[in-house]
């Protein structure tokens, strides 16, 4: 029935079936009323009212079969968008076994709205070229499920803007949206989640991010990113992330209150070092998240400043996991903060270098770190205000923990070391203490294995390392100075040590080798004769000390001895 049919019906009943009761056209009706019965009339529904259109209903085709190839539907889009925008609760829909091409950039209308949905069943195609397809903006509790497959260009997606760089989608100024976004071998920025502009503060956000294969997998090759969201933001809100190829991973640039429960990532870039990166970024928590590289070339996740000098702050991960990387994890350029960072569990496997890197962090609480034939499992290079880390580390190629020249701090070991120092070129200790001024104390610690060269390498200058407990197995404790090291009750490490000597009948010394770790700080001998009541020592090395009579004995002489170190 059409609406001249309609008006000519106004006030006038409308018989609905042979006996049922009449309905009255209610007066004021407009082209595009959604009818609702009111009683005995039917009224145009309030704007609240779900309504529902398709792509084609604004002459979108879907006929695309390649990039470039097919009717451009950029303008229907862009009139359904724009209609989504002329009311609350409005949907619109693409065809499921239809694909869309897009060839230039699309905007949502600048109406704010509430409830709107867009759900791409059959994908989008974007031409080559660098723009963004579809900008969805000014939306509280927005709903999208969006897709998109092939098209996009390649470009070095580490950056906001890159030159001539393509994006499938963006949302900015939408409140509390919930999305879906899946992505197959589209080779731009997936998808920007922009927080300058837009209508509503661009917060509360629940995304489930899906995309990007390797192209030994049938019928997909790798995007070029799955998300960067850019702030300043508070509340940013909650994604899974399932990226486990991509060639630059996701970016988190100044946001605040962001929550991840669960990721799976990896890049795969042959050129650069495309981590996951939290510049400048607070409050984060991480679930499980599980990383891989297998090429041994890439870091995984990068906490670190930004282009503003703000710090990254408050970081608790739960669970990480990472295999074949160059580093699972790298701390560098966080802020001073009560809280700091918190690691419960991090498992790590044949990392290409140090495990996890560490440098200009305040505060870092490592539960445990499982680390299997990883390069090194840890590295500090830089200031750390507070470490306490405990580690289980078996067959390292080289140490287990290393400590480098400008490390600063309190640091706290825990855990074992087995069958370090695994690399062909080359034997290295389980740990090297390079000269820092941080206070390194190894508590409960294990060490244990025949192919390192030491327990420790450390640096002649270090005068802060203390060896409480523990048990150290390794053949050589030390390699390298250790004028300083301060021991406490550590098996296999001997401070003290005491025994018997005996000086020969007309003899004036007896040489004691005295099996401490290093020089004694004192030696205390005493006789029991007269011709012994004088004794002293002298020529104290790191393997034994002599002990002097003024004059020779008259018969062997019984002197008993107890050597302390000390630093």
């Amino acid at each position: 029935m059409t609406l001249q049919e309609l008006r000519r019906d106004i006030d006038r009943a409308v018989m609905i079936g042979f006996g049922g009761e009449p309905l009255m056209l209610d007066e004021g009706l407009k082209d595009g009323d959604v009818l609702m019965k009111s009683g005995n009339r039917l009224v145009s529904a309030p704007d609240d009212t779900p309504i529902v259109r398709t792509v084609e209903s604004f002459g979108a085709i879907g006929d695309c079969t390649g990039v470039g190839v097919g009717t451009d539907d950029s303008n229907a889009f862009a009139k359904a968008l724009s209609w989504m925008h002329d009311g609350n609760f409005r949907k619109v829909i693409s065809q499921p076994g239809k694909r869309y091409r897009i060839g230039g950039p699309i905007v949502s209308g600048t109406n704010p709205v509430i409830g709107a949905q867009l759900v791409l069943d059959g994908p989008i195609t974007p031409d080559t070229g660098g723009f963004t397809a579809i900008t969805l903006q000014n939306i509280r509790d927005a709903q999208f499920d969006l897709r998109v497959y092939q098209g996009g260009v390649d470009a070095d997606y580490r950056l906001l803007a890159p030159p001539d760089g393509s994006q499938a989608f963006c949302i900015k100024g939408c409140r509390n949206p919930t999305y879906n976004v899946h992505a197959n071998s589209y080779r731009g920025r997936v998808l920007l989640v922009d927080c300058v502009g837009g209508h509503f503060k661009n917060s509360f956000h629940d995304g489930l991010i899906n995309c990007g294969d390797r192209e030994e997998a049938l019928l997909a090759t790798p995007c070029g990113q799955a998300i960067y969201v850019r702030g300043p933001i508070t509340a940013m809100g909650n994604f899974t992330v399932k990226t486990p190829w991509t060639k630059y991973s996701p970016i988190f640039e100044n946001a605040v209150d962001v929550r991840i429960p669960y990721a799976e990532f990896g890049a795969k870039n042959d050129t650069e070092n495309a981590p996951w990166e939290w510049r400048g970024c607070g409050s984060i928590w991480l679930g499980t998240m599980l990383g891989g590289d297998e090429t041994q070339t890439q870091t995984l996740m990068k906490f670190t400043s930004n282009s503003l000098g703000n710090f990254c702050r408050r970081v608790d991960i739960d669970l990480f996991f990472s295999v074949g990387a160059q580093n699972a994890i790298i701390f560098e350029g966080m802020r001073d903060d009560s809280h700091g960072v918190i690691i419960k569990s991090l498992v790590t496997q044949e990392s290409g270098g140090p495990a996890l890197l560490v440098r200009n962090v305040p505060k870092l609480k490592v539960n445990r770190h499982e680390a299997r034939q990883d390069y090194q499992a840890l590295l500090v290079s830089g200031p750390v205000g507070y470490l306490d880390y405990n580690v289980q580390a078996d067959a390292t190629k080289r140490e287990a923990i290393s400590v480098t020249a400008g490390a600063t701090g309190v640091l706290h070991f825990r855990g074992r070391s087995k069958d370090a120092s695994q690399e062909s070129v080359g034997r290295f200790a389980h740990a090297a203490l390079s000269e820092s001024s941080a206070r390194i104390d190894f508590i409960d610690f294990v060490m244990q294995g025949v192919d390192p060269s030491g327990c420790f390498q450390i640096s002649s200058a270090d005068n802060s390392v203390r060896i409480i407990n523990g048990l150290y197995e390794t053949s050589s404790k030390f390699v390298g100075g250790n004028e300083a090291i301060s021991i406490d009750h550590a098996q296999g490490i001997a401070s003290s040590a005491y025994g018997t000597a005996t000086v020969a009948s007309g003899a004036t010394s007896v040489i004691v080798n005295h099996g401490l770790f290093n020089t004694p700080s004192y030696v205390f001998v005493e006789g029991s004769t007269t011709d012994t009541s004088d004794l002293y020592v002298s020529n104290k090395t790191s393997t034994h000390f002599t002990i002097n009579a003024p004059l020779a004995v008259g018969a062997d002489r019984s002197v008993d001895w107890h050597a302390v170190r000390r630093p």
